[in-house]
């Protein structure tokens, strides 16, 4: 279960407050983003009282699509609980940290070296390795770890996702897998894949001996560099110039060059201390070669092996040779995903609370899983056949049936079934929600509008069902219906949040109009119509700007409503990228 952390007050600059807002007893809302989130205590504001609060930081950013916060999340990294911002920056508040940051309240801290990619997506989760905050997004790298599409920070360290397993392979079917195969002759034993994480690695970079670069062991190894042990970094070892030896080219001749430009050039290197003076690369005899595709050649076993072929034994010819399997060698696989992170959920189909994510990937190492997958803790699981498309949005949502894992996003069909946009998933099969929308949905939210819980999703549609209902729809399990007249423009964001009145539906987008009212950005729903956050919202939000995520975030005296995304002069203001929607419970707060 999801356990919401006491987040210490955010201290921020804020607007100008007028109007007081007076506390009330606590009372319970609906699930926000999470269905397992405790009662939250909300202040009974009039909505008026709520203003935008400035998170300090983002104002040196430039303010367009380049760069921007993409995802919130709140964590107890041990020091107390922080909000956490994902993103595309290379720094916040004067502190390098690229693409994710902390802010305890007062100041920005970084991630250990962050990550070298956008962030799209964050989430808390204890997958058996404790609490942890999951990142995922479009990098490669994170800290110093190869942690491809996802990662964990578990407050002071970055891990990856996923075991690296040893299996002896041709060297096609390794490459195949996605796989890397390693030296010629290499069987797997306990040893022979530790893992991906970059460590220093002296090679010969363009043939110039004594060369380092920081690189996972498998890459090292494929340039043939001399890895230099897990956690080592180039400013930690010296790579000596080393000294030439020769080296028999595929073409039989022969050249004196240090081992790790040997193994670059396709050749075989002949030993510490022997020059090509003593070494015939030439008249060498000529032996049976099994090439990897089973085939059979005569050729001299240097060029056998550069040819990443077997060869058979001094003397031996095809005409006596049986080549019917091809070698094998030890193949690393990694589990690491090979598509981008887009978002996150927990949910427990009968086997515990897992991890489940959706995105852009198509394979976990050998693992098929098509956009959408299961983390167990220790391996991803396929949910059937995947979706044939991007999966951006995840929720947990009971219409009736049970609660079940409800998936939004650009594709078509999800595990074989017609699904169009929106597809619910019960733990063992997908099934589609009345047909589905005309076009792609880019995000979903549950909110009770006074009929019953219902799910709601936003995108780029203009039907659901057969019916028209521009840009935002609602299910209640048995049939779609619009929002009144909806919006203009497609939708990017949804969020419930009690503002003191009641729980309504947030939504954001590139709309400027809300059925019939002005709502440039962002607007509210309370169940039976439209309004704008407040009565001159014209002048609150710069159309130009892009709202990315709506978060109803716990800091602790009330939930606030995080506005995130590519950002500029919010309430006639230099804000940049984030702000916070918020009624503070006395007029000392301000």
């Amino acid at each position: 279960m999801f356990r919401r952390p006491a987040f210490a007050s955010l201290v921020v600059a804020t607007l100008s407050l007028d109007v007081a807002c007076t506390p009330a007893p606590p009372v319970v809302t609906p699930p926000i983003d999470q269905p397992a989130l405790d009662a939250l205590p909300v202040p009974e504001c009039d909505t008026s009282a709520y203003r935008f609060a400035v998170l300090p930081g983002f104002e040196s950013l430039p303010a367009d699509a380049s760069t921007g916060v993409r995802a919130l999340a709140v964590f107890d990294d041990g020091s107390g609980p922080g909000l956490y911002v994902g993103g595309i920056f290379d720094s916040v508040g004067g502190v390098d940290s690229r693409n994710i940051a902390r802010f305890n309240g007062q100041s920005w801290s970084p991630l250990g070296d962050g990550v070298d990619g956008p962030v799209h997506a964050l989430y808390v989760h204890d997958d058996g390795t404790g609490s942890a905050l999951f990142a995922g997004g479009e990098f490669a790298r994170a800290g110093n770890v190869d942690a491809r599409f996802i990662a964990r920070w578990n407050g002071s360290a970055w891990s990856a996702l996923g075991e690296t397993t040893c299996s002896d392979l041709t060297r096609d079917d390794c490459l195949a897998a996605g796989g890397t195969p390693l030296d010629r002759g290499s069987r797997c034993d306990p040893t022979s894949c530790p893992g991906f994480p970059v460590e220093a690695c002296c090679f010969d970079p363009f043939g110039q001996s004594g060369g380092c670069a920081e690189m996972s062991r498998d890459e090292c190894l494929s340039l043939a560099g001399l890895p230099q042990g897990h956690d080592t970094d180039c400013a930690s070892v010296q790579c000596l110039a080393r000294s030439p030896e020769a080296c028999c080219l595929p073409t039989h001749d022969c050249t004196d060059v240090a081992r790790p430009t040997c193994g670059i050039l396709g050749g075989v290197a002949q030993g510490d201390g022997v020059s090509c003076s003593a070494i015939d690369c030439d008249n060498r005899p000529t032996q049976a070669c099994c090439l990897s595709s089973g085939s059979c050649v005569d050729l001299p076993d240097t060029a056998c092996l550069a040819a990443d072929g077997m060869p058979s034994g001094d003397g031996s010819s095809c005409a006596d040779a049986v080549c019917t399997n091809a070698p094998l060698v030890a193949c690393c696989l990694n589990a690491a995903l090979d598509g981008p992170v887009l978002t996150f959920a927990e949910f427990d189909a009968g086997d515990g609370t897992q991890l489940y994510l959706g995105g852009g990937f198509g394979q976990a190492g050998s693992i098929d899983l098509h956009g959408i997958a299961r983390w167990d803790g220790q391996t991803y699981h396929s949910l059937g056949t995947g979706v044939d498309n991007l999966a951006v949005g995840l929720i947990l949502f009971d219409d009736g049936r049970g609660l079940a894992l409800y998936a939004a996003g650009a594709f078509i069909t999800a595990g074989g079934v017609t699904v169009n946009g929106v597809a619910r998933w019960d733990g063992s099969e997908w099934s589609s929600l009345g047909g589905g929308l005309s076009s792609a949905a880019t995000a979903l939210a549950v909110f009770d509008d006074g009929t019953g819980p219902g799910l709601h999703a936003g995108g780029v549609f203009t039907l659901a069902g057969t019916g028209p209902v521009n840009f935002i729809a609602r299910w209640n399990g048995n049939e779609w219906s619009p929002l009144g007249a909806g919006l203009d423009a497609r939708v990017s964001a949804l969020a419930a949040f009690n503002d003191g009145d009641a729980t309504q539906l947030y939504v954001a987008g590139e709309f400027t109009r809300a059925g019939d009212v002005d709502a440039p950005l962002i607007a509210r729903w309370n169940g039976r119509e439209w309004s704008p956050l407040i009565a001159d919202s014209r002048t609150e939000f710069d159309a130009a700007g892009r709202i990315v995520t709506l978060d109803a975030l716990d800091t602790g005296a009330e939930i606030s409503l995080f506005i995130a995304g590519s950002l500029t002069n919010v309430a006639a203001t230099e804000t940049r990228h984030i702000v916070r929607w918020t009624c503070y419970p006395d007029a000392d707060s301000r």
